[in-house]
This record gives C-alpha cells, structure tokens and sequence, in this order.
C-alpha cells in the first residue's frame, strides 16, 4: 500500500513540475529556418548525401537527394535528426485536401515517428508512385 502510495505521489509531483516547466516557457519547439538548415540534418545522417530539391513545413521536411533517394528530416527541439529513405523502406503518401496536399510521412523507427506536411502542391518528384486518389481528409 505504502509503495502505491509513493509511486502515485510521486506521478503528481513530476506532473506538477511539467506544468511549471510549460508554463515558464522551457517547452522548445523546433522549426527549420531554411533548406540548408534540412541539409545539415541530413548530412549529419549521411555525410556524402547532396541535397537537390527540398519541402519544409516547419517541423517536417522531406528532401530529394542527387542519387534520388528521398530523405525525411523532423526538427526536435534545437536540432534535427533525419532518415535516409532506402528501396524497403515506406515512402511518404500525397493525400489532397482542401487547402492543397497533406504528405504523410510514415513512423520509421521507434525514434522517428510519423507526421505530416501541407503543402499548397506537392512537388513532382514525389507524386509518381504515391496515392494520388485517395478521398480528401
């Protein structure tokens, strides 16, 4: 009972100093600035990867690389981690919407998550092979 007790007491507190911590301000949350700024990302991962053509939407990005692969970059926190998309690997889906695309960016690792980018077109590398018939959402 006593280790209950502890551990619930304990799960209160730690809420409790998130709350602060939020409200302070000490929540970051990262964006990219540029395409150089997805390019250093991406060249942390792969050092010989040359960016040719990038889309941002602020958190999300994805870049077409010379040797036309694709790679998928995230801004977390004050950094940016980014994957290297391979043959095997998911590819990012084009839905249509409204206001233009909504890109779906598959979860590819435990420690890359999904998420999604809209955009007001999608860019022509990336649509062939994608699900270009799927209902608005």
């Amino acid at each position: 009972m006593t280790d209950a007790l502890v551990l619930a007491a304990s799960a209160v507190v730690v809420a409790l100093l998130a709350l602060i911590a939020q409200a302070l301000g000490f929540r970051v949350k990262g964006r990219f600035a540029d395409a150089a700024a997805v390019g250093a990302a991406i060249t942390r991962v792969e050092p010989r990867a040359v960016v040719r053509d990038v889309v941002i939407d602020g958190v999300w990005a994805i870049a077409l690389l010379e040797d036309g692969r694709l790679a998928v970059a995230r801004a977390v926190g004050d950094s940016a981690t980014a994957r290297i998309l391979g043959a095997s690997a998911p590819r990012p889906r084009v839905k249509p919407v409204k206001t233009g695309v909504r890109i779906i960016v598959p979860g590819l690792d435990v420690g890359f998550p999904g998420g999604a980018l809209r955009l007001q077109t999608a860019p022509d590398w990336l649509t062939p092979g994608t699900d270009q018939t799927a209902p608005a959402t």
